[in-house]
């Protein structure tokens, strides 16, 4: 089994950045990505609400009812 060395303390050259410069884009605030995950979350109860609710119309249509 192989082992990789790790650097220790003082023998880390370049300090912790963001973005690392691997041309990555920089990190977004925490705001900015929770407000994408609850825009993307609100998104995906509208789209599952939106079949629930076809589903149901063609249900009615085709002369199932629903108690």
């Amino acid at each position: 089994m192989a082992t990789t060395e790790r650097p220790r303390g003082s023998e880390t050259a370049q300090p912790a950045s963001p973005a690392p410069e691997t041309g990555a884009p920089p990190v977004r605030p925490l705001w900015q990505r929770l407000t994408w995950l609850v825009v993307i979350w609100a998104a995906s109860v509208m789209a599952l609400g939106a079949l629930a609710w076809g589903i149901r119309q063609f249900m009615q249509a085709a002369g199932l009812s629903t108690p």
